[in-house]
């Protein structure tokens, strides 16, 4: 499902400010499997993330998603390969505070060529998966910290990606609804959606089948870290 391999990100290539963020960095994770990736600030999760996600690309190596090369996609094709197969959970939201919950989870379903009525449709299947149907015509700006969670997890759900990225999705959450965030990705896991879990928390990592550390830009098992 997933695969990288030697993948390295640099920044500021070439130059005397040359920052090497990944170097070499080897992942593979079959479909419906889940791996938490753990790390300290600034050791390149959100980086991993952004490339697993196809939000960035790789300085090299190669990236295949469901067997498909992306390493080296444009950045359409690569937008239509998010759209169709990657599902992205963010720590703050990223919901449009001032629309309602029905227009959020709607938004990738407009790259589709459904009706809007078919997407509004599609959109309501995936609030109710995550319990949030009821808050529809809700502005997010009303929402609580879990309703807003909540909300967009359904958005990431709308494709029917079979690739959930998650980045530290209940570090902006009390501890009670981030248990209960964590039992639906669990949930999602367990119906055959392949999970990344991005996160700093042991705890929260230990929901995961395999859990590994990202250090000195590469990959390490948990217990060898």
């Amino acid at each position: 499902m997933v695969s990288l391999a030697n993948i390295t990100k640099i920044y500021n290539d070439g130059t005397r400010r040359e920052l090497r963020v990944l170097d070499g960095l080897d992942l593979e994770l079959g479909s419906g499997e889940s791996v938490a990736v753990m790390g300290r600030s600034g050791s390149g999760k959100t980086t991993l993330m952004n490339i697993i996600g196809l939000l960035d690309t790789p300085s090299s190596g190669t990236y295949s998603l469901d067997g498909k090369n992306c390493a080296d996609m444009s950045e359409s094709r690569q937008a239509a390969t998010r759209c169709r197969f990657v599902g992205m959970l963010l720590q703050d939201f990223a919901l449009i505070e001032h629309d309602t919950a029905l227009n959020n989870v709607m938004l990738p379903l407009f790259f589709s060529r459904s009706s809007f009525r078919e997407m509004k449709k599609t959109a309501l299947r995936a609030m109710d998966r995550v319990g949030v149907e009821h808050l529809s015509s809700q502005r997010v700006a009303t929402l609580s910290g879990g309703e807003k969670q909540r909300v967009a997890l359904a958005r990431a759900l709308v494709v029917s990606p079979k690739l959930l990225v998650a980045d530290e999705p209940t570090g902006a959450l009390d501890y009670a609804t981030g248990v209960q965030i964590m039992g639906l990705l669990r949930e999602i896991n367990d119906q055959g959606v392949t999970l990344i879990l991005v996160t700093h928390d042991s705890t929260v990592a230990s929901a995961c089948k395999k859990v590994v550390t990202l250090k000195d830009g590469k990959l390490y098992d948990y217990k060898d870290s």
